[in-house]
């Protein structure tokens, strides 16, 4: 008993290290045990899926935009009837603080 108390730091020092070498191995070790996350075969959702997906990526790379309006003298022509935003004052740097 007398070791422990001389060694008491020492001791929870080494208990923290396993601890922790064991939380390590447990939740962060990639090993071959096949979890319960891990599947062996396809969910054919999935596969369907990914697959439109694919589709419709490869329908979309075929689009060819034409650029060639912005070229145009009546599109160059276009006037912006846009009014700047005009600066508002700020309101309080708190709205819950109360109102002196």
């Amino acid at each position: 008993m007398d070791f422990f108390k001389n060694n008491q730091t020492t001791v929870i020092a080494i208990g923290i290290i396993v601890l922790g070498v064991l939380a390590y191995l447990f939740f962060f070790q990639n090993g071959n045990s096949g979890g319960a996350l891990v599947t062996s075969q396809s969910d054919p959702r999935v596969t369907a899926a990914n697959q439109e997906f694919i589709t419709l990526f490869s329908e979309l790379r075929r689009i060819d935009l034409d650029t060639s309006i912005f070229d145009d003298e009546y599109y160059n022509s276009l006037v912006d009837f846009s009014r700047p935003i005009s600066v508002e004052p700020v309101g309080r740097d708190n709205p819950f603080a109360s109102v002196q």
